[in-house]
């Protein structure tokens, strides 16, 4: 039985998910101070964090969990030296992305056992899910603000809209079609290790969100379900299944594929990547992030941060790295990455012992990590380390067995 604190815990975990995927609504209808408020709020954990150290509860990957959040704190004091746009504000900004969020996971994972967790917060993730595939629909048919409930700059413009060179694309209450479309496939994927009570909801539930990522018309929406699909079933014993999904999920996007141009530009994309406006970025800042010394360190915690750019008025290349893991390493240098890369690796290994459906959930997101930036924001963020941290942390339970 969950102790009063471990229930206060978790449901002020769950105000700060739910609230966190509606940051962008927030925003709107209360003021960018309000949706900035709700990501600080991951600071309230930290005290429960130190808790738990002086409970002594810190073991087996949990160490490892927390020596890198100890090595970006380091990272953190560091940070003004380390760049000529280092700074602590900037670096503040940084440690509510790479460090706040697995702090949260870390507190709120660690009362539980492993099935228990994946019920309790999958379930959330399907709710929030849901509203914003709902939000999708309604955007993509009747308004496409939400009845001024989102906003974004090309997507709920109808001046802007009205080029046909512009594709509709949804981006419901998450208001950026690639978020959108990593948090849906997320949920869809995720729907498979959840324990359904009714057989229909669980159904519906898959459809709505399958059509809801294709409203965002994203290509990132099909290669993590792609990638989901080939880790979930590589297997001798498997191969019959995995081939046959393969080839059903592909015979369903060609029922989409007038309104899916940009996700069958992929092909064109590949054959022809240096000329890839994406892979120019990729290339300029890996080269960025390898130079000597910074490489070790790094140039300085949130020093890529769209926010720290934004706020401390500098733009740092292309203003963003386009790949998750560059960034990784350009803030925090080849130590950090190397803490980040061991955990996804501890987990990979425990899952595919427990669920092969949450291996390829992890790995599905560790493959698009090296193709866009959204692991590094809040709300992306906040799934990935849901599925980092889950197996890692959780109490003992038949993952140990």
């Amino acid at each position: 039985m969950e102790t009063s604190l471990e229930k206060k815990l978790t449901h002020l975990g769950i105000l700060i998910i739910t609230l966190i995927y509606f940051r962008s609504t927030i925003g709107v209808v209360f003021g960018s101070v309000v949706a900035d408020l709700v990501v600080v709020s991951t600071i309230v954990l930290l005290p429960a964090f130190i808790f738990l150290i002086f409970r002594r509860q810190v073991y087996g990957h949990r160490k490892t969990v927390f020596f890198y959040i100890v090595y970006c704190f380091l990272a953190f004091l560091i940070t003004p030296l380390s760049s000529e746009y280092g700074s602590y504000f900037g670096g503040f900004i940084g440690l509510t992305n790479l460090v706040f969020l697995v702090v949260f996971w870390l507190v709120l994972l660690s009362y539980r056992n492993m099935e228990d967790n994946i019920q309790k917060f999958a379930r959330l993730f399907l709710i929030i899910g849901g509203v914003n595939a709902v939000g999708a629909i309604i955007q993509s048919t009747i308004s496409l603000d939400l009845f001024g409930l989102v906003s974004h700059g090309v997507y709920t413009n109808e001046q802007i809209l009205a080029n046909e060179n512009v594709n509709v694309r949804a981006v419901s209450f998450i208001s950026s079609p690639q978020s959108l479309a990593l948090f849906l496939s997320f949920c869809l994927c995720l729907s498979f290790s959840y324990d359904w009570r009714r057989q229909s909801l669980k159904y519906f539930t898959r459809g709505l969100l399958f059509f809801a990522g294709v409203l965002t018309v994203s290509k990132v929406f099909f290669v993590f379900m792609f990638f989901y699909i080939l880790f979930s079933y590589l297997s001798p014993r498997k191969i019959i299944k995995l081939f046959f999904s393969v080839v059903l999920f592909f015979t369903i996007l060609l029922f989409f594929k007038e309104h899916l141009g940009r996700v069958f530009e992929m092909i064109n994309i590949l054959e022809n990547i240096e000329s890839y406006s994406a892979f120019i970025i990729w290339s300029d800042s890996f080269k960025y992030a390898i130079q000597f010394p910074e490489v070790i360190f790094g140039h300085g915690v949130g020093v890529f941060s769209r926010g720290a750019q934004s706020l401390l008025n500098y733009q740092l290349l292309y203003g963003s790295t386009e790949s998750f893991f560059i960034q990784v390493l350009a803030e925090i240098g080849i130590i950090g990455l190397a803490f980040l890369l061991s955990l996804t690796f501890s987990a990979v290994k425990k899952y595919y012992a427990y669920d092969r459906r949450l291996m390829g959930l992890l790995s599905a997101f560790f493959i698009v990590g090296f193709f866009t930036p959204a692991l590094y924001g809040y709300t992306i963020g906040t799934s990935f380390y849901f599925t980092l941290l889950l197996p890692l942390v959780s109490k003992k339970s038949n993952i140990e067995q």
